[in-house]
């Protein structure tokens, strides 16, 4: 039994050694950062990455801002649209004064013309009329813009014509003028509305019809032919409408008949 336990003794670990005290000048060695392979998988997704901040006010889509002249110099911004500034620094300013001139006091603001405001102008073309509530709408001058093309003949190309573009510009600044393609896609898209609305229109009255034609050749020595149509209505109003306009190879009669019949049938 004694030497069972003076082996038992003799295998336990010796105890550590005391160091001494570090004197006033000496400081501990400094202690390393753990390996980022013994972080868990959470403390690693956040490493070196700042903490998210508030997103951004929407008010910054309609304000720029001007650079600092100096440190001394206060932070300003400048509307998009009627060029006025504001103090914007982001201590002492908030943004219910640029909401405030965007909804109520630019003219010319996108947040302006949201909300519907009207303005009275009178019916028709003539002056003198019914005066009535009028809203700015996108669409409508778009399709306005393609029907001066057409009713005025002029060519694709009038609408990125810098003086055009000018007028605009200052008459309503925030309608955004197409290319020259997109003007004659709107117009072959117009022509296929009109095309159905004649057919329906006369297909539902199913009233008589009179087709009349005019050919003539143009300077290239090109042959056209128009062919139009002349009915009356339930009210008896006179109409007269344009069913095609194409390319004829001559002016004879059989030609001209053929060319009636392919473009009724079309």
């Amino acid at each position: 039994m004694e030497a069972e336990s003076e082996i038992l003794v003799s295998t336990n670990p010796p105890p550590p050694l005391a160091l001494p005290p570090l004197a006033p000048s000496q400081s501990a060695p400094p202690q390393s950062d753990p390996p980022q392979s013994a972080l868990p998988k959470s403390a690693l997704s956040t490493l070196g990455k700042r903490k998210p901040c508030k997103n951004a006010s929407g008010v910054w889509d309609h304000f720029t801002k001007t650079k600092y002249e100096d440190e001394t110099s206060e932070a300003r911004c400048i509307c998009k649209y009627c060029k006025k500034d504001y103090a914007c620094d982001g201590k002492r300013n908030g943004t219910s004064t640029l909401w405030h001139h965007l909804r109520s006091q630019c003219k010319s603001s996108l947040l302006r013309h949201e909300k519907r405001q009207k303005v009275l102008s009178f019916e028709g073309q003539v002056k003198g009329g019914n005066l009535v509530a009028h809203a700015f709408s996108k669409e409508r001058c778009r399709i306005a813009c393609v029907k001066m093309i057409i009713r005025d003949e002029l060519p694709f190309s009038h609408v990125e014509g810098i003086g055009f573009r000018e007028f605009l510009n200052e008459a309503q600044p925030i309608f955004d003028l197409s290319s020259r393609t997109t003007i004659a896609r709107d117009v072959w898209d117009l022509y296929q509305e009109e095309k159905a609305k004649i057919k329906s229109v006369l297909t539902h009255n199913a009233q008589r019809i009179s087709l009349t034609t005019d050919t003539w050749t143009s300077i290239q020595n090109i042959n056209y032919m128009v062919l139009t149509a002349h009915f009356i209505d339930d009210d008896w109003v006179l109409h007269k409408r344009i069913l095609n306009f194409c390319v004829i190879p001559n002016h004879k009669g059989d030609t001209i008949g053929r060319l009636v019949e392919a473009c009724l049938n079309g």
